[in-house]
């Protein structure tokens, strides 16, 4: 499974995970800082890589709280 890192999240992450999510990238390394939501799920349904959100954007979605 191939991850998208967004910005909110540590972007050595793809190293960190490396052995587990190969070929992950964050989005500053793919040129995605500062496109909008679009662009960057456009580009993950491309690359066929699922988007990994900031666990508070999950959260604020769910009306979780923590």
């Amino acid at each position: 499974m191939k991850l998208l890192f967004e910005k909110n999240l540590l972007p050595k992450l793809p190293r960190l995970l490396a052995t587990q999510f190969p070929d992950s990238a964050h989005i500053q390394e793919c040129g995605l800082l500062g496109k909008t939501d679009r662009e960057v799920w456009e580009y993950a349904r491309t690359a066929s890589a699922l988007v990994a959100p900031a666990p508070s954007l999950v959260l604020g979605l769910t009306g979780a709280r923590v």
